[in-house]
């Protein structure tokens, strides 16, 4: 099993279930993500395996290279805290869940970093 890695964001699953946004009152850069991942001592390529993303595409927004304005580039912005969004999915699983599904079949992991 997965573990979650959080950083600076914070989940609300009271209403609305699977829903995670980017609360940490300040965007930061993608720099500034690459470095949090070089102080935590992750690579972006465990990151985006715990999570259920493609590395390439987490490659991507950090390089600049997506919108990120819908799908999995969006999520993966607002995620790693370089977008102010929501994110509103059924597949998306607050890491308190997580235990409560462990049977499930979905692969996403939508704690922030």
């Amino acid at each position: 099993m997965l573990t979650c890695i959080h950083l600076n964001a914070t989940m609300y699953p009271s209403a609305n279930e699977g829903m995670t946004m980017n609360t940490c009152g300040q965007v930061k850069t993608p720099k500034e993500v690459k470095e949090e991942f070089i102080r935590k001592g992750l690579s972006v390529s465990e990151w985006a395996k715990a999570h259920g993303f493609n590395r390439g595409l987490v490659h991507a927004v950090l390089r600049g290279e997506r919108s990120c304005l819908r799908g999995d580039s969006h999520k993966i912005a607002v995620l790693l805290g370089i977008k102010d969004g929501v994110i509103e999915d059924d597949d998306c699983v607050p890491c308190s869940a997580q235990s409560a599904q462990a049977g499930a079949q979905s692969t996403k992991n939508c704690a922030p970093l």
